[in-house]
């Protein structure tokens, strides 16, 4: 699977019908779930841009280096680009980075989630749980230094005997996944920039479900 896993990740699984995920207390310090709108983007450390083109039919479509990546309503995977393969990779549930709300502690993951590229399959085994709150910083190319306050989530991706460990914060400011380290380097994603550019018309917007 590493083969075909394109990096950002933006990096994360959803829950099979055996998994249980836990429900943050009515007094914790949770991330709710974004609304997302035509004209959301990133900007990413090497200066990439990432923006939300169309969301219909309860999915959204966002273009990276001129290609089109597929999410659900909560910006989780649903067809990305493996990094040695044309052919788009599919993923059996979305390959979720978060669950919303996110609060310290709460825990997901499960057995048997599948992939699917150009004749190619496979299944895997995801765990996630995330942390407390807390900082981190980036310096940008041009020498300024950000700040970001989120919940780290920490994630472990089993195939074949072979596991991927990844950390991913997510962050209110960023709107979603804004830093993840991991054991491979293909995870890796830094954001340092989220903006909003109205469509014409007003665009779509998304409430994640």
């Amino acid at each position: 699977m590493k083969r075909f896993l394109f990096g950002i990740l933006s990096a994360c699984l959803p829950l099979s019908a055996a998994a249980a995920e836990q429900v943050c207390a009515a007094d914790a310090r949770a991330i709710d779930r974004p609304t997302y709108q035509v004209g959301d983007h990133w900007i990413q450390w090497n200066g990439v841009k990432r923006e939300i083109t169309r969301i219909s039919d309860n999915r959204i479509v966002l273009v990276r280096e001129g290609k089109e990546y597929l999410y659900d309503l909560n910006m989780n995977l649903i067809q990305s680009y493996g990094a040695r393969t044309v052919e788009p990779v599919e993923y059996r549930p979305p390959y979720q980075t978060v669950m919303y709300p996110l609060c310290p502690g709460k825990k997901w993951g499960g057995t048997g989630f599948n992939w699917f590229s150009g004749g190619y399959s496979g299944s895997y085994d995801f765990q996630a749980e995330a942390g407390q709150w807390s900082t981190y910083n980036i310096k940008t190319q041009d020498g300024r230094r950000l700040v970001f306050e989120g919940i780290p989530v920490r994630m472990t991706y089993t195939e074949k005997n072979e596991t991927t460990t990844t950390t991913c914060w997510v962050v209110p400011e960023l709107k979603g996944v804004g830093f993840c380290r991991s054991s491979n380097p293909a995870f890796n994603y830094t954001a340092i920039e989220h903006g909003q550019k109205r469509a014409a018309g007003g665009g779509s917007s998304a409430t994640a479900q």
